[in-house]
């Protein structure tokens, strides 16, 4: 098994893990990953709609996610999504009073 307490063995093997997928070959001299640098991703307009999660939108605490510590920037946010979708209604809490009425039925 691997030993998960050891952070920095971890960190090597999910990195050989990284290179397999990115560069089998070894050619490269480091990963080609595509520039987003505004963490958009796939689910960009749900997020801005509906708040449908992606990971890079939430505040970050290394303890509790794989992630380095980052916090959310619900101003810097708001401006993304107006910029990209203008016109377009935001509804950050849908999510959570969708999920209570379904929950309270």
């Amino acid at each position: 098994g691997v030993d998960l307490s050891d952070g920095d063995a971890l960190l090597r093997r999910m990195a050989a893990a990284a290179l397999l997928l990115y560069n089998a070959s070894r050619s490269l001299p480091c990963f080609e990953l595509p520039d987003d640098p505004n963490f958009d991703g796939i689910w960009d307009y749900q997020w801005c709609t509906e708040r449908q999660p992606q990971e890079t939108y939430f505040t970050l605490d290394g303890a509790r996610d794989m992630f380095w510590p980052q916090r959310a920037n619900e101003s810097a946010i708001h401006a993304h999504c107006q910029a990209k979708y203008p016109g377009t209604a935001q509804r950050p809490l849908w999510i959570s009073e969708s999920a209570s009425l379904q929950a309270n039925g």
